[in-house]
């Protein structure tokens, strides 16, 4: 009888375990959310921003101008707009995962440019 009881209470628990996930992996689509396009181009700068921040010297005019607010005047996004929006499409790998690897192809693309001009300035 005490068996078949912590067999019940354990039942219990994973089954409501699993309901209350569930609620949580469902992301609703925000009304202001960004398109994906968008979302690749944002990612795509936003990266290209940080690889460009390390190297030196810096220009402090360069500083100045670029950065999250550059993204969000160019965009014309707020950072709550950007922030559901990317909470939305990391809920949806599939989707999530489709822009990144466009930002992926963008970057080789970009890599390959910089050595096709390396290879021509030697």
């Amino acid at each position: 009888m005490k068996y078949t009881t912590i067999k019940i209470s354990i039942s219990i628990f994973i089954l409501l375990s699993i309901l209350y996930c569930k609620d949580q992996t469902l992301a609703y689509k925000p009304k202001n959310l960004i398109d994906e396009l968008t979302m690749e181009n944002i990612i795509y700068e936003a990266i290209m921003m940080d690889v460009m921040s390390t190297f030196k010297p810096k220009n402090k005019k360069f500083i100045g101008i670029i950065g999250s607010p550059y993204l969000f005047i160019k965009y014309n996004i707020d950072s709550i707009q950007l922030v559901r929006s990317n909470e939305y499409y990391t809920k949806n790998p599939k989707v999530m995962s489709k822009i990144y690897m466009k930002v992926l192809r963008r970057m080789e693309r970009s890599k390959d440019s910089i050595d096709n001009i390396k290879i021509k300035d030697n």
